[in-house]
C-alpha cells in the first residue's frame, strides 16, 4: 500500500538544508525524504 503524507509548518531554513542534501545526492526533495522515512522505518523502535 502506497500513500500521500504531507508536512507543514516546516521551517525555511530546514527546508533549504534538506533541500541542498537532496541535490547533492543528485535526488529530488521528495526522493530524498522518501528515503529518509523508509530507513528511519527499517530501524528498530530503540536503535537512536
Amino acid at each position: 500500500m502506497n500513500g500521500d503524507v504531507e508536512l507543514t509548518d516546516v521551517p525555511e531554513a530546514v527546508l533549504q538544508v534538506l533541500r541542498w542534501r537532496a541535490a547533492a545526492e543528485r535526488m529530488s526533495l521528495e526522493e530524498y525524504l522518501r528515503r529518509m522515512v523508509v530507513e528511519a522505518a527499517a530501524k528498530p523502535p530503540n536503535a537512536q
